[in-house]
Order: structure tokens, then sequence, then C-alpha cells
């Protein structure tokens, strides 16, 4: 799965430089909890993405719904930043 902040541009340009870097450790850090809540591997952060690999190093019978089901609990947990912050998460299943 791979999750990416949305017009992350726009949002640097409200936001100075200390508090941007905040908004995304904020974010980055919230979905590593829900990440790992359902035994995701961050694979790689990538500016302000995450690579995310379900069913990494043991696979697991669910990954697959792991994977896509899970977006939508760290978009309820982000609510709590304090950053107008919107993300966006893509899941592709490879077998």
């Amino acid at each position: 799965m791979f999750c990416d902040l949305v017009d992350s541009t726009e949002l640097s340009q409200m936001l100075g430089p200390e508090d941007l870097r905040e908004a995304v450790r904020a974010y980055q850090q919230t979905c590593t909890e829900v990440i790992r809540r359902f035994e995701g591997h961050i694979a790689q952060y990538l500016g302000d993405g995450l690579l995310v690999y379900f069913g990494y190093p043991q696979a697991h019978e669910d990954d697959a719904v792991s994977a896509v089901m899970r977006p939508p609990s760290a978009r309820i947990s982000t609510d709590s930043i304090p950053y107008p912050i919107r993300f966006l998460c893509s899941a592709i299943q490879c077998t």
C-alpha cells in the first residue's frame, strides 16, 4: 500500500517549515501506529509518503484485506492532528 499526503505543496505554502515538518511527522506517526496495529511493515518513507507491506516479513491469511481496509482506520486517526491533512492510500495486490 502507498499512503501519500494530498496537496502537500499547498500545505507547505500554508504552513511554515517547522509546522510543515511537525504536520508530516504527526501524519507519519499516526499512520505508523495504525499500520503496526494491523501487523503491516513500513518498507520506506518517501518524502511525505509511506510504502507499506502487509504479509511481510510474515504472511497472514488476511493480508490483502488488511491492505484494503486499513486506510479508513488511518484516516479516522488523523482527525486528531491539528493541521489540515488529507491523504490518499492506494493498495495493489501482487501474488
